[in-house]
């Protein structure tokens, strides 16, 4: 999925400046003469491997990427993982900005763009446009008379729509623009059209030397919005990820059949201010290096908060196994060591009213536990249909009291922690009900958050930790019986 957001920036947008249209020290004697009027070039949309030091400056440090270039501009394709509840995959598209992000010509000057403030009182907020904040003496901008007092409505017949990363990839690639707009002088405001040669750096730009925003809802063109959808754009991404030395795929066996698996970050661009990262596993029936991006994904497993510590449970393909080894490289973050066998359920801890999220580990969700805890219900079914009644013909009446007292204390711990459960969740409900209607109310408050329900709690789980309750209850007749007969 092609994901887009608003640039966010440590300063108002009005003031925004493009400081790196001044021009280069160094310039070629023949750049510094006026070249013929052109149309602006247009690069082939041909993606290449980004530059591993632009690219590590995406949120998560990625350190790769698709770079691309169309009509509005540089843009990086990276940030690539799947979703741990649909394995589809998603990416992050971001512009470049600064000297990597710009075309080799220069006029010599900082622009600013002033958003249109229709409710401001003052007349002159209504409209957009753009300024100029510096022009330097002997530039391009200052030879054509381009200055702060002159408000600019379009280049070349554009306003880019108010778009300064757009105005500035165009006249960063035009050899000579054409600057349309007003000179505030006094009360009057004369209109104003200025013909600018622009200037051809020599020494070309570090492809380094940039920043990366998230472009605007509506920046991305047609044309690279057809490249994001290409399958073959997600394949080569894939490939890309892949022999990037931090999610090189780490192959192993399991069940009789080789896999492959990679630790990635979960999509950096929405974790809290202040929030650990949050990693997942991603288990491949195919080898990621060879770009299988719609068919090779298995399973998408997300790392507990705390880490994947050896002895924690995960679920590949509705199965659950058992963590034994888990090794990353110290410099690179590389999955090196990765060792599981199946796990099987403690039949014990079970009798005794374990709750298994302790196998798990901190979760944000109360799914996994749900699924493991229906998965232990059933193994304890078949354990109470296979190998109970064996059991109860060969104990002896010790071994069977300390049965009986061990399954009755279970139920007991199962029932409290139901009825905890049940509880919370019934609080939960009366307070967003009280919250509800308090707002509704005349001056309520009407943004203030709703109360947040414990990721270990949910209605599912309390239901299935009831059935536990009530097969418990069936081995507790069975063995009860047993323990009649061997006392007689």
């Amino acid at each position: 999925m092609f994901s887009v957001r608003r640039l966010r920036a440590g300063y108002p947008s009005f003031i925004l400046l493009a400081s790196l249209l001044l021009v280069s020290a160094t310039l070629t004697a023949e750049a510094q003469k006026s070249p013929t009027p052109s149309a602006p070039p247009v690069t082939p949309l041909v993606s290449v491997p980004a530059n591993t030091s632009l690219a590590a400056k995406a949120p998560g440090t990625p350190g790769y990427g698709l770079q691309v270039t169309s009509s509005t501009g540089k843009y990086i394709f990276s940030n690539l993982c799947f979703h741990p509840s649909t394995n589809k995959p998603t990416a992050q598209m971001y512009r470049i900005v600064g000297p990597a992000g710009m075309g080799p010509y220069r006029i010599g000057a900082a622009i600013g763009v002033h958003p249109a403030r229709p409710n401001d009182e003052n007349p002159w907020e209504h409209a957009s446009y753009f300024y100029v904040d510096k022009a330097d003496d002997g530039s391009p901008a200052k030879k054509a008379g381009l200055d702060n007092k002159l408000w600019i409505s379009t280049v070349d017949g554009s306003n880019f729509g108010w778009n300064l990363n757009a105005l500035i990839w165009h006249i960063t690639n035009s050899p000579v623009i054409v600057v349309d707009g007003v000179r505030m002088v006094a009360s009057f405001t004369p209109h104003k059209v200025l013909h600018i040669t622009t200037t051809k750096i020599e020494t070309p730009v570090d492809p380094g030397d940039g920043n990366l925003e998230y472009p605007r809802a509506d920046e991305a063109d047609t044309v690279l919005q057809t490249w994001v959808r290409d399958g073959q754009t997600w394949k080569d991404l894939l490939i890309l990820r892949s022999k990037t030395d931090r999610f090189a795929p780490f192959a192993f066996e399991l069940a009789g059949r080789k896999l492959w698996v990679v630790r990635v970050q979960l999509d950096p661009t929405v974790q809290k201010e202040g929030s650990q990262p949050t990693y997942a596993l991603e288990f491949w029936k195919e080898d990621p290096l060879t770009g299988p991006i719609r068919t090779g994904i298995l399973e998408v497993w997300q790392i507990p908060e705390d880490g994947h510590q050896s002895g924690r449970v995960l679920r590949i393909e509705d199965r659950w196994y058992l963590l034994k080894n888990s090794e990353l490289n110290r410099d690179s973050g590389r999955l090196i060591s990765f060792e599981i066998e199946p796990w099987k359920a403690d039949i014990d801890s079970l009798l005794s009213g374990a709750n298994l999220a302790m196998e798990l580990g901190p979760q944000t969700t109360s799914a996994h536990e749900e699924s493991l805890e229906q998965w232990s219900n059933d193994a304890l079914v078949e354990w109470k249909t296979r190998t109970l009644p064996v059991l109860l013909k060969t104990e002896d009446a010790p071994a069977l009291e300390d049965q009986v007292i061990r399954i009755e204390k279970g139920m007991l711990s199962l029932d409290l922690q139901i009825r905890g459960m049940r509880q919370r969740l019934d609080d939960l409900a009366r307070a967003k009900a009280a919250q509800q209607a308090q707002a509704n109310m005349p001056g309520g408050n009407q943004t203030a958050p709703a109360p947040a329900a414990g990721t270990a709690d949910s209605q599912a789980l309390a239901d299935l930790l009831d059935q536990r309750k009530a097969i418990l209850q069936a081995v507790l007749g069975s063995t009860k019986q047993a323990l009649a007969q061997v006392r007689r």
